[in-house]
């Protein structure tokens, strides 16, 4: 199943390593509001930019997303 990840900070570095454990999950990126992250990778996983992408994301067949948001506050 291919994946998304909405976030790209903590918490989102914690569900990649589960979905890396687990079988049949292919997470082709994450997406970020923050367009600082654009470009940048989080434990080898690309921030292909923000919210923005995912029409064109599902388009390509990505039907389905994790949610690596959190904060510490």
């Amino acid at each position: 199943m291919r994946v998304v990840g909405i976030g790209a900070g903590g918490h989102a570095k914690v569900l990649l390593d589960i979905l890396r454990s687990a079988l049949g999950f292919e997470v082709v990126g994450l997406v970020d509001s923050d367009p600082k992250q654009k470009g940048k990778s989080v434990e080898g996983v690309s921030v292909l930019g923000g919210d923005d992408v995912l029409p064109g994301l599902l388009r390509e067949g990505v039907s389905h997303a994790f949610l690596g948001v959190g904060g510490v506050g």
